[in-house]
């Protein structure tokens, strides 16, 4: 997939990649099923590691993504969906080599660096990770958002074969208890509770929440001549928000304190012209190695007289502090000594099931939801959040939406399907806005879509659906009553076979 401008966040600027479809064959109770997952494959997310190339990282991506499925097909059967995602966890943990405290919860297995033990796979020797992964003997650990993506894809595979075998609504499933979730196995307070605990019903209706890229035109005269689309959707900022009537918007930082004042101030005249009420988050984007110097950039944007009304619409930061540092001890100290400090989640900090605890306890108010860091950990943090937020109302935690340049029909409906179930009002969208809707799709799936998901997504002047985002907000109703937040199928043959890809084809 080709992006239709650069798209730049940190220290990335996606121009291209694979988008990645995992199909599932399993049965349920005697019914066989497919079920389906699908992800971008993005450049420095899941690893913030400048010396990689992007080749590296797809390396890397490919081969936990591979060895998830070799493990769920070695296990072969499981009680629950969530027993399923559950022993897969573990030993794609193990296996990364990375053994931090687990929970004491049944279904977690012994302890141990070399076996790990299951229902239907006793005593399975852990193999190191292939190389050039940085797991096995002598190296460090494989980065848990890494591996945990791997296990992430096979567990919306599994939950979506699930509903599909058992013709309900991820809904229904996650209320009734049929996936078999235990949220005392995740997080000890949680326990003796179920999701429905916490949950409300599920939305049909979530806010989109506009990205504007690090690399993004804020005006239709910020575009050069030479780099003006004529793809019939909007490219700068001003014209997404008359085409879609946006109102939330999430804003990238670059980590220069002059740049981001000076962008922020433009940004601030743009939507403040365009939008009787607006609301926005800042993303910082792991730029900032200590407290201090992102503290200093908080108090020169509270004290710029520019922003002074634009600020008060800011809803939260997201992950302004590198992963490396995020969840220190240093890091909690000096949170609690700052008062007046803003509202600070993470990201790509919640790399573990602890993570989102952990930083709570260090002084952040919550964390982020997006499928690839796991449907089932998603669904504990905001039962967390939940429970938490009860037990001190001054003081509510987050769990915010976030995105990663998704594209449907499998990636974004599953997320928004999880998202609206979990309560998250407003989320990340913007993948309709770097890719060119579903135009890279064969026609019969882009054709399925507009007949399935007629709310989500329309049919583009130029034939291809799009995200139907309208007053700044999706209809999402076909995607709740759908299994798993899809409602067709997906023939892979019309796909390229992994084993017949090759990164090359990202330039041709």
């Amino acid at each position: 997939m080709h992006t239709r401008m650069p798209f730049k966040y940190g220290i990335a600027t996606l121009t291209a990649l694979p988008h990645l479809v995992v199909s599932l064959e399993m049965e349920c109770d005697g019914k066989r099923t497919r079920g389906y997952a699908a992800d971008g494959l993005p450049p420095k997310w899941f690893t913030k590691d400048p010396a990689t190339t992007f080749e590296d990282d797809l390396r890397d991506m490919l081969a936990v993504i591979r060895h998830a499925c070799e493990i769920a097909v070695e296990i072969r059967e499981a009680d629950t969906v969530f027993d399923l995602w559950q022993q897969v966890y573990t030993m794609q943990m193990r296996w990364a080599g990375f053994r931090p405290p687990l929970p004491s919860g049944e279904g977690w297995g012994e302890g141990g660096n070399a076996t790990v033990s299951s229902s239907a796979s006793e005593n399975r020797k852990v193999s190191p990770p292939p190389h050039p992964l940085p797991g096995g003997e002598g190296t460090k650990p494989i980065p848990p958002l890494l591996w945990a993506f791997g296990v992430s894809l096979v567990e919306r595979a599994a939950i979506d074969g699930f509903c599909r075998a058992m013709d309900t609504t991820f809904a229904s499933a996650l209320r009734s208890e049929a996936l078999g979730t235990r949220l005392g196995d995740l997080h000890d307070e949680l326990d003796e509770h179920a999701p429905s605990d916490y949950l409300p019903p599920p939305l049909r209706r979530i806010i989109a929440r506009h990205t504007v890229g690090l690399a993004d035109p804020i005006t239709d005269g910020d575009i050069p001549a030479d780099e003006r689309m004529n793809d019939g959707l909007p490219q700068s900022l001003e014209s997404c928000i008359k085409a879609y009537g946006l109102t939330h918007f999430k804003i990238k930082l670059c980590g220069d304190a002059e740049r981001d004042i000076a962008r922020l101030t433009q940004l601030a005249a743009v939507i403040g012209e365009h939008c009787e009420t607006f609301a926005f988050t800042l993303d910082g984007n792991e730029f900032y190695g200590s407290i201090a110097p992102f503290r200093e950039l908080w108090t020169r944007l509270s004290r710029e007289p520019s922003l002074e009304g634009f600020m008060r619409g800011l809803l939260f930061v997201e992950q302004p502090l590198h992963r490396d540092v995020a969840l220190s001890e240093a890091v909690g100290k000096a949170m609690h000594v700052w008062r007046d400090r803003p509202t600070i989640i993470i990201d790509e900090s919640d790399g573990l099931i602890e993570s989102a605890a952990t930083a709570l306890s260090l002084g952040y108010r919550g964390t982020s939801f997006k499928n690839c860091k796991g449907v089932f950990k998603g669904i504990a943090n905001a039962c967390l959040m939940r429970s938490r937020s009860e037990a001190d109302p001054q003081t509510p935690c987050i769990m915010s939406g976030e995105d990663l340049a998704n594209v449907g029909p499998i990636a974004v409906l599953q997320d928004a399907c999880v998202a609206a179930n979990l309560g998250i009002a407003h989320v990340e969208r913007n993948g309709h806005h770097y890719f060119g809707g579903l135009s890279m799709w064969p026609d019969a799936v882009q054709q399925a879509t507009l007949k399935r998901h007629g709310d989500a997504y329309r049919k583009h002047e130029r034939g291809y659906p799009t995200l139907n985002i309208r007053g700044g907000a999706i209809e999402i109703g076909s995607v709740i009553d759908a299994p798993f937040g899809v409602g067709i199928e997906v023939d892979a043959s019309s796909l390229i076979a992994i084993d017949d890809w090759r990164f090359e084809m990202l330039s041709e």
